[in-house]
């Protein structure tokens, strides 16, 4: 299999690899990049009304400033963090 790189669909320079996807499982995995200055915006999943959306975040490396992940508005220090962003 062959892995690499692509933007992130907010465009707002994080990068992305998906490792595993399963339509059975409906469940993917991915590894999402940020450089300094890369960030995600505040947004809610969506999904189709008969599923609900789990994600399980593993943060690989701290970074040394910056690199705040906060749910519902509050800051997470956990390097391992579930949560259901479709709410």
């Amino acid at each position: 299999m062959f892995w690499k790189w692509i933007e992130g669909r907010q465009n707002t320079g994080y990068k992305k690899i998906k490792l595993f996807e399963s339509k059975f499982l409906k469940m993917d995995i991915y590894i999402i990049k940020y450089n300094e200055g890369n960030f995600i915006l505040k947004h809610k999943d969506t999904v189709d009304d008969k599923y609900n959306h789990h994600r399980l975040n593993l943060i690989m490396k701290k970074s040394l400033d910056g690199g705040i992940f906060k749910i519902n508005n509050k800051q997470v220090f956990k390097r391992i963090i579930y949560f259901r962003p479709d709410i």
